[in-house]
């Protein structure tokens, strides 16, 4: 295997979601109750149950899987791609103050940028020709 190769290059993409989704879907099925009464609160204005919180965990280590084994990459990729750009439509207000530094409680805009550049990493995988 070359290291410029394609396939290669795929690969990276997989592992770097998959990672991401591990842990994310890891702390949702640990922390279900400081997800539903603190970001998600903070973010959608509304409080999600521990148990659909629990389901979306479920659902990233899932997708987590999928990535790590290249098995329904394309289906996982999708659901990756509607998680993360909800994440970018919630947090749109931080994203628009990543260059402030917010009070100390409070977390600032710039963390929220990465989830811009994992969307394409996921629109990557789901628009890949098989």
């Amino acid at each position: 295997m070359k290291l410029n190769d394609n396939k290669t290059s795929q690969l990276m993409i997989r592992i770097g979601l998959g990672i991401f989704f591990f842990i994310f879907g890891l702390l949702k099925l640990t922390q279900s109750d400081w997800f539903a009464n603190n970001a998600y609160k903070m973010f959608y204005g509304t409080v999600f149950s521990t148990t659909l919180i629990m389901i979306i965990g479920i659902l990233q280590v899932l997708i987590a899987i999928s990535f790590f084994v290249n098995k329904y990459t394309k289906w996982s990729a999708w659901i990756a791609s509607v998680f993360l750009l909800s994440t970018i439509i919630a947090t749109m207000p931080k994203l628009l103050t990543t260059f402030q530094l917010p009070p100390a409680a409070a977390p600032p805009g710039f963390l929220f940028v990465a989830a811009i550049p994992l969307l394409f990493m996921a629109l990557s995988q789901a628009l890949k020709e098989e």
